[in-house]
């Protein structure tokens, strides 16, 4: 039974069942002091230009090493399965990162068709999924 896979490692098997909350971040901003990482995670909002925060980890010089060696991992792997990831430019403001990824998504679909429509002098609102 210790190479089943399906067995979950660590001090506590019991608390793997229970998933953190998944939280989209397309904004990072990392910092530093002599004793931890802070990595800031949040999700650029182009209608009002702003990033808003959502969740801060904060690591060890160890740790925050390790992962980043588990990202360099992940991304090579990624890559091999998919192509290489298109970086972006050393110089451009992440802002117009998220502004040039956000043009790059097909035409919103509106949802519900024009069946949704209240008014007919009123245009569909339209979402990105």
């Amino acid at each position: 039974m210790a190479n089943d896979r399906s067995e979950p490692r660590g001090p506590d098997p019991g608390r793997r069942k229970r998933l953190p909350q998944g939280r989209y971040a397309n904004y990072f901003e990392v910092g530093f002091n002599p004793f931890e990482f802070i990595v800031d995670f949040g999700q650029y909002q182009p209608e009002t230009e702003s990033a808003h925060w959502h969740t801060r980890i904060v690591l060890g010089p160890a740790y925050a090493k390790l992962l980043s060696g588990m990202l360099r991992g992940a991304m090579s792997r990624f890559e091999e399965e998919n192509g290489e990831i298109i970086s972006t430019e050393e110089d451009l403001d992440p802002h117009e990162v998220v502004r040039k990824s956000l043009e790059e998504l097909p035409p919103a679909i509106p949802i519900g068709g024009p069946a949704e429509r209240t008014n007919s002098s009123q245009p569909i609102r339209k979402k990105r999924l």
